[in-house]
């Protein structure tokens, strides 16, 4: 998991290692009210989004999630972009930016 062995970056990399890895175990203990989607429910999806917008397979896993849980995505404004707004905007998600 990247958030615990992040060197760099602008949101968790200049973390120090235990809070990093704290994070990271509280990921893997999410409350019953968190659902993660398995891969294979989304992953047709996401390379339909990734060929129809330029976004990253991170973009269209995003998208893809918040189109089968019928979710809002909400995107750091330091990640908000053309692409992902678009692709997020084709799939019939809500799309909000949040500041850091």
């Amino acid at each position: 998991m990247s958030a615990v062995s992040a060197k760099g970056g602008a949101l968790t990399g200049s973390w120090p290692t235990e809070q990093r890895r704290e994070l990271g175990r509280s990921l893997t203990e999410l409350p019953e009210s968190v659902r993660v989607v398995p891969m294979r429910a989304l992953v047709y999806r996401m390379a339909e989004i990734a060929d129809a917008h330029r976004v990253s397979t991170l973009g269209a896993e995003a998208a893809a999630a918040a189109e089968h849980l019928i979710a809002t995505l909400y995107v750091w404004e330091g990640d908000d972009g053309p692409g992902i707004r678009a692709a997020v905007t084709a799939v019939g998600a809500t799309y909000r930016t949040i500041a850091r």
